[in-house]
């Protein structure tokens, strides 16, 4: 396969395990969480694209550091996954604390963080599968 397919195949794959685990499986995580603190869980049609749109673009973004990751050093699938789900949490913990907008000092934001990065790593080990997916589907 050539190096352009490669990377679009990775990219794709990251999108799309981008939606499905940061996006939709993230929402669901932190309404879980807000309904065991007994906050009122907010939904809402514009919110729901919110969190595609994102889980595309930090997606597609977390598939593009798979392809280098993968091309730099040849190692395994699983792995290469753990390390961009890794990546991908620190790079988006950075962003939240140089905005402002984590408060280490509240207690549910511990578990808040926990919980992203499990989502997060989880993310990062789906794309390989996504990406065995992709080459099946286009096979047939």
């Amino acid at each position: 396969m050539k190096p352009h397919n490669n990377i679009f195949l990775t990219v794709v794959a990251g999108a799309i395990s981008g939606i499905l685990v940061l996006g939709i499986f993230g929402r669901i995580v932190t309404a879980c969480i807000e309904f065991t603190m007994r906050n009122k869980i907010h939904y809402s049609l514009p919110g729901l694209f919110e969190i595609v749109l994102v889980g595309l673009i930090v997606g597609a973004i977390g598939g593009f550091v798979y392809f280098i990751i993968k091309y730099l050093y040849q190692i395994r699938n699983l792995t290469i996954g753990l390390f961009v789900g890794l990546i991908m949490f620190l790079c988006s913990t950075i962003y939240m604390v140089l905005t402002d907008r984590v408060a280490f000092g509240i207690g549910p934001t511990y578990l808040l963080l926990a919980m992203a990065i499990i989502v997060f790593i989880l993310y990062g080990i789906f794309i390989p599968t996504v990406i065995s997916w992709l080459v099946k589907f286009r096979e047939y």
